[in-house]
């Protein structure tokens, strides 16, 4: 018994650990960059939706001791990122209430 509890710790806290949509790795997301580039730097998105010609990416950011998260949002016009930034807009509600919120300079609004 011990034996799988021990497991799915380790299983849940691996999966949390190598998430890629985390707060250190916002500064490795920049303006111009493709989208498989955005993904190397933080993952895939929670959510993908393609308003008019371009297409929105929203993300969840986990905080470096995963007890909060931050909504932010990527803009791509022809494949590259247009727009990064905090959607101030989304805090406190699901990725399914998108919105437009103040530009971020790719860190939290309380800082790293």
């Amino acid at each position: 018994m011990r034996l799988c509890i021990l497991l799915i710790f380790l299983c849940l806290t691996s999966c949390a650990l190598f998430s890629k949509a985390r707060e250190e790795n916002l500064r490795k997301v920049q303006i111009g960059q493709s989208q498989a580039e955005v993904i190397e730097a933080i993952g895939e998105p929670s959510e993908k939706s393609e308003p008019g010609n371009s297409e929105q990416w929203l993300y969840e950011i986990t905080s470096g001791d995963q007890k909060s998260s931050y909504p932010y949002t990527a803009d791509f016009e022809n494949g590259k990122l247009v727009r990064w930034y905090f959607d101030s807009a989304r805090v406190g509600h699901s990725t399914q209430s998108s919105g437009r919120g103040k530009r971020a300079k790719g860190v939290p609004p309380d800082g790293p």
